[in-house]
């Protein structure tokens, strides 16, 4: 597998995009961390060789978006992350979006990574989001155009109160 970043951030219909993203030191479930029980023994029976209980994963929760001129172009998803341990207290998940259905246009891909065992009020919990735009290009390696944006619309003032 060979995953080559694209700088320029264009890519054909072919191409794929891909997200990484690390988190360190996520919050635990309340009582995951507690050792397991050591084995029931009977009188002249050998105890069996304790295995080590796997470190128990985060809940770390995932919110992709792609938009398109400010607009979703495809329904959000939230999910469970995948998460996959690199190191204690070090974990990764990342995946890939094939561009083949997208249409040629700029877009903007954004994503969020909560902590759901955080405290409720932290920043963990509250998650951090990255946004990022792309443009997908025409068959013909191309600059799509770009669509007209509305001109903003300005509130008149109002006169001043007299007094």
């Amino acid at each position: 597998i060979k995953v080559e970043p694209k700088a320029d951030r264009k890519f054909a219909k072919e191409d794929s995009l891909w997200y990484f993203y690390a988190v360190s030191n996520p919050a635990v479930a309340a009582g995951a961390s507690a050792a397991a029980p050591a084995p029931a023994t009977t009188p002249g029976s050998a105890a069996a060789p304790a295995t080590a209980a796997p470190e128990p994963k985060p809940r770390i929760m995932t919110r992709i978006s792609v938009q398109r001129d400010g607009k979703d172009a495809f329904q959000p998803l939230t999910s469970p992350a995948e998460l996959q341990a690199l190191a204690p207290g070090y974990y990764a998940s990342g995946s890939e979006i094939p561009l083949a259905s997208f249409t040629p246009g700029y877009y903007t891909f954004g994503i969020q990574v909560r902590d759901l065992n955080a405290a409720k009020d932290s920043a963990a919990y509250k998650g951090i989001e990255r946004k990022e735009d792309f443009v997908v290009l025409n068959a013909d390696g191309s600059l799509p155009p770009r669509t007209a944006e509305k001109p903003a619309v300005t509130k008149p003032k109002a006169p001043p109160k007299k007094g």
